[in-house]
């Protein structure tokens, strides 16, 4: 992959754009044009998430009724709504096998989902209601750093670990199935933005307010190293389709090109004239896509 930067439109992808506090959804096949509404409203910091073999869109409701919608991509059309949650949703997540739907809320809880039925399969409540202060329901619209709560949600390739990040330093491991807690990683100096497995599941990367990049072995869940080149707080992290490559994004304007397994920087594409908030790859690898609060995608 060359390493450049240009600004440009995802084609033939479904992007998911936020306009006049909506999702607009826009591929080959739906008009740019085509608005989801809901009864109750969406507001434009939700999270929403494709499940993997693309049937289904979930949005989570950043208002205080907790709701989480899902919607067919057939139809366009809402076919189930999750309510559960007794706060603002910030986090939706499906794991890789597409059994489950995870979403983490403001009420201290993530809650799990099984895909078609959509009935509640499990409530997750410690370690989480232990480390996070009680909140208040309603929250500021422009808080979108979220300070109280975790929206950083991660399943790994196989589906195994549900990894959460949260606002006391820490990541949260659960085992899916049986949802028992395995460990609590604690390393950070502040809180932790975003978590990325690697494709072969064997590193999770975690991206804190402290500035750095955490690579934890899943295998032990031990420390193995620490990237530290970011001048400000890392909010988002990324592996390529192929495993090679590391992309972390932060409020230093950057994007930051790691290789695995040496974890030495490749590159730091340049840009963006504010925070950079999110950083992904297209599923072949041939592209890297980033999103900043200077209201720019840059490819």
């Amino acid at each position: 992959m060359q390493w450049g930067t240009k600004i440009g439109t995802l084609c033939h992808t479904l992007l998911c754009s936020l306009v006049a506090g909506r999702p607009i959804i826009s591929n080959t096949d739906l008009p740019p044009d085509r608005k989801l509404s809901f009864s109750e409203g969406i507001d434009i910091h939700d999270g929403i998430a494709f499940s993997p073999d693309g049937k289904y869109l979930a949005i989570g409701q950043l208002g205080k009724s907790g709701t989480v919608y899902i919607v067919s991509t057939e139809s366009w059309q809402t076919t189930a709504t999750l309510k559960g949650h007794d706060a603002a949703i910030w986090g939706v997540t499906f794991s890789p096998d597409g059994q489950w739907l995870a979403s983490s809320s403001m009420d201290r809880t993530v809650r799990i989902w099984r895909v078609g039925s959509w009935t509640q399969e499990k409530v997750l409540k410690e370690p989480l209601q232990a480390s996070l202060p009680t909140v208040p329901v309603s929250i500021k619209k422009n808080d979108k750093r979220n300070p109280e709560g975790f929206p950083a949600l991660a399943f790994s390739p196989d589906s195994r670990w549900l990894a959460v990040a949260t606002t006391d330093k820490s990541i949260i491991i659960w085992r899916t199935g049986a949802w028992e807690h395995v460990t609590t990683l604690k390393k950070h100096d502040a809180r932790v933005y975003a978590v990325a497995f690697s494709p072969d599941g064997n590193y999770l990367a975690s991206a804190s307010h402290d500035g750095t990049i955490h690579i934890w072995r899943t295998g032990n869940w031990e420390l193995i190293r620490t990237l530290t080149n970011h001048g400000e707080g890392v909010l988002s992290v990324a592996f390529s389709p192929d495993g090679k490559w590391l992309a972390s994004a932060a409020m230093d304007n950057t994007v930051h090109i790691w290789e695995v397994g040496t974890w030495r920087q490749v590159t730091v594409l340049r840009g963006h004239k504010h925070d950079v908030n999110t950083v992904c790859f297209n599923p072949d690898g041939k592209w890297l896509v980033s999103g900043s609060d200077d209201e720019t995608i840059i490819l």
